[in-house]
């Protein structure tokens, strides 16, 4: 295994976890989102409000590429980067993890992180709950198709989580 995808919804612990099960398996972490705005020198929702999402989703895949060739990192996916195929196709060769959660507990950590709108742009025309309810039907069949597993955050801690993760891709035959 070269490198080990985090995928799954905005709020769905991608990041937070990360960084735990980088540290345990003594690897390196990158969370594509930073990487993104560090190359490009513009937050996520500056890019968005100037050039719009397909251009957003553009630099996404590059970046994506480029930390795709990286090794025994950790890599946290943004909440939308399997909706592109050259980004399916990246993490193809890798491992990946979905970490899911439900509706209400992703509802209820966007609208509890007061970063979430400094750094994440509204991506419908509908209220947070219905955008999730919305995006997941749409997106949740592309998680199945990228993940070698699933973990479901509910009602978890971070280490829990991380020592899940852990044991899954321990336990699995090399990808």
């Amino acid at each position: 295994m070269s490198n080990l995808f985090l995928i799954g919804y905005r709020c769905t612990g991608k990041t937070t976890i990360g960084r735990l099960v980088a540290q345990r398996l003594q690897w390196q972490i990158e969370d594509a989102d930073d990487a993104l705005e560090k190359t490009s020198g513009r937050s996520i929702k500056a890019i968005f409000a100037a050039d719009g999402e397909p251009h957003f989703r553009d630099l996404e895949v590059e970046t994506i590429g480029r930390l795709s060739q990286l090794d025994q990192h950790v890599i946290s996916l943004g909440g939308g980067a399997v909706l592109r195929a050259e980004n399916r196709a990246a993490i193809q060769p890798h491992r990946s993890v979905w970490l899911q959660a439900s509706i209400e507990t992703i509802w209820r950590r966007m609208t509890g992180d007061a970063s979430n709108d400094a750094r994440r742009p509204p991506l419908t025309d509908h209220d947070d709950y219905q955008e999730i309810e919305q995006l997941l039907a749409l997106r949740e069949p592309l998680y199945r198709q990228c993940a070698d597993f699933s973990v479901d955050t509910d009602g978890k801690t971070p280490d829990e989580i991380a020592d899940e993760i852990v044991r899954l891709i321990d336990g699995a035959p090399a990808a």
